[in-house]
């Protein structure tokens, strides 16, 4: 047990190191890193854990090595830039506990910029707040981390056991950053994560789990609508039931311990729909439409919008006869006689 004299004088350390701590989480938050942007971020964090002589880990996140653990979740994007940075304190004689220091340094979408009064990425102070993409969640805990260890050190002490401070990616999605480290053998008595939860110790959480459903319909033209299949209607039955099993699970969350005291722990959310028929505009020419889907032609298959090549060749001979068929000029006449059937203005 630590003496409440070191203790205090720790804290008061930390709070000493309180405006410089501030100032590296905006530095941090000002690098933009989005999955599959985070190598800058981590660029600036290897460098400054360097300064602190730290034994430093730098390595890109190898799916090959994590695939076969229970923990790995599949993944489609590019891992180039999925990487993982280490710095290890290593005692000269270790006879303490020891600990990992983790924060993933991946941040969610910045979302519509007219919805920001500020750019999201130049963080502002406002009172007690600062405000910026990816401050709270979770560049403040990497600093703190950091920092943490900065006010032992300078105190002129150090843990008396190994302690890992790892900044990770890909935690918004899957979680195959801090697997990776785990992978590696990055292994300790104890872990802290220091996610912005209503600013309490939690000992257990829920996780995710991501899931596709995918609905076919009958496509027709407008003026035969009821004769075909509106598949984003034939979700809504698949949404709700999916919503009582919902209900069912957090029924259960006494069976479970930590979760007794959670008022709702399991939530469901309907990322997102994807509509992978094609839908042409009457100011896209056809020739710009059959350059898109040449283009994205690999992404195409992967999303299963077409089964193979020959699907694909047969789609674009398609859609250059009805080029043939109708210039720009009927096109948007088309279009017009469809607003005045619908009466729309």
């Amino acid at each position: 047990m630590i003496e409440k004299e070191l203790s205090e004088r720790i804290n008061v350390e930390v709070d000493k190191l309180f405006d410089d701590q501030i100032r590296f989480t905006q530095k941090l938050t000002r690098f933009p890193s989005l999955r599959g942007q985070e190598h800058t971020a981590q660029d600036f964090l290897f460098d400054e854990l360097t300064k602190r002589n730290y034994a430093l880990d730098r390595w890109t996140v190898n799916v090959e090595d994590i695939k076969d653990h229970p923990g790995f979740s599949p993944v489609k994007v590019d891992y180039s830039n999925a990487i993982n940075i280490v710095a290890t304190h290593r005692p000269k004689t270790e006879i303490g506990r020891s600990l990992i220091l983790n924060g993933h340094i991946d941040v969610v979408p910045e979302g519509p910029y007219e919805m920001w009064s500020r750019n999201p990425f130049d963080p502002a102070i406002e009172g007690d707040w600062m405000y910026g993409r990816g401050g709270a969640d979770m560049k403040a805990g990497i600093v703190a981390n950091i920092f943490a260890m900065d006010a032992i050190r300078n105190l002129g002490y150090q843990p008396a056991a190994r302690v890992h401070i790892q900044s990770v990616v890909e935690e918004e999605c899957t979680g195959n950053g801090a697997l990776a480290c785990l992978v590696r053998g990055y292994n300790a008595e104890a872990a802290i994560i220091p996610e912005p939860v209503d600013d309490k110790l939690v000992r257990g959480n829920v996780g995710v789990l991501w899931f596709k459903v995918s609905v076919k319909g009958l496509p027709v033209h407008v003026r035969e609508a009821g004769s075909g299949q509106n598949a984003i209607e034939a979700c809504f039955p698949i949404i709700k039931a999916l919503r009582k099993l919902e209900e069912q699970w957090n029924a259960e969350k006494t069976n479970f311990k930590y979760y007794n005291d959670t008022e709702h722990p399991i939530n469901f959310n309907v990322g997102n729909c994807n509509i992978w028929g094609l839908q042409y505009h009457p100011e896209i020419t056809y020739n710009k439409m059959i350059n898109l889907i040449i283009f994205r032609k690999k992404r195409l298959l992967e999303k299963g919008a077409f089964k193979d090549e020959n699907e694909i060749d047969n789609h674009i001979k398609h859609i250059e006869t009805e080029n043939n068929k109708l210039d720009k000029v009927s096109r948007m006449r088309e279009l017009e006689n469809w607003l005045n059937y619908l009466n729309l203005e």
